[in-house]
C-alpha cells in the first residue's frame, strides 16, 4: 500500500495540495482519501483464500496515540475477491460492490465502529473515491 499526496506546480509558484490516495498496486485500485485522515489513518492488509483485504483505521492507541483513548476504530475495509463466485461472497459478507474486471471484484464495507469516529465516510462518498488502476 502506497499513499501519495498530489500537488499541482506552476511556474514561480509554491505547489498547490490538491489531494491524498491510497494505492494498492497489488490490486490494481486506489482511493480519495479525506485530507483529515492525513496523519491520524493508517491501512493494513490481509488475506485468505480468494479474498484479500485492506483495512483503514483511525489512530487511537497505534503509533504513540494516547492509550487512554480506546482502541483503533477500522473505518472502512476494501475487499478483493477473485474466484468463480465473487458476486456470492459479496453478498453473503454484506459487501458493496465498487467495481470488477477479468480476475476479480473489489467491494466494500464500512464496519459498525466507525460511527464512532469523526473521520468516518458513508458508503456513497467511498463509492465516489474509489477507483480501479488501468493499464
Amino acid at each position: 500500500l502506497y499513499m501519495f499526496d498530489w500537488y499541482s506546480y506552476r511556474m514561480n509558484d509554491a505547489p498547490e495540495y490538491k489531494l491524498t490516495t491510497f494505492r494498492s498496486a497489488a490490486e490494481r485500485w486506489y482511493i480519495v482519501i479525506p485530507s483529515e485522515w492525513h496523519d491520524a489513518v493508517y491501512a493494513t492488509r490481509g488475506s485468505t483464500a480468494g479474498i484479500s483485504t485492506t483495512t483503514f483505521y483511525e489512530y487511537r492507541t497505534a503509533a504513540g496515540g494516547d492509550p487512554e483513548a480506546g482502541e483503533d476504530i477500522p473505518l472502512l475495509t476494501i475487499y478483493y475477491l477473485t474466484g468463480s463466485s465473487t458476486q456470492y461472497q459479496a453478498t453473503q459478507l454484506g459487501l458493496t460492490v465498487l467495481g470488477q474486471n477479468d480476475n476479480g471484484m473489489w467491494a466494500a464495507k464500512i464496519p459498525g465502529q466507525a460511527s464512532d469516529s469523526p473521520h468516518a465516510m458513508t458508503m456513497s462518498e467511498v463509492v465516489k473515491a474509489f477507483r480501479q488502476m488501468v493499464d
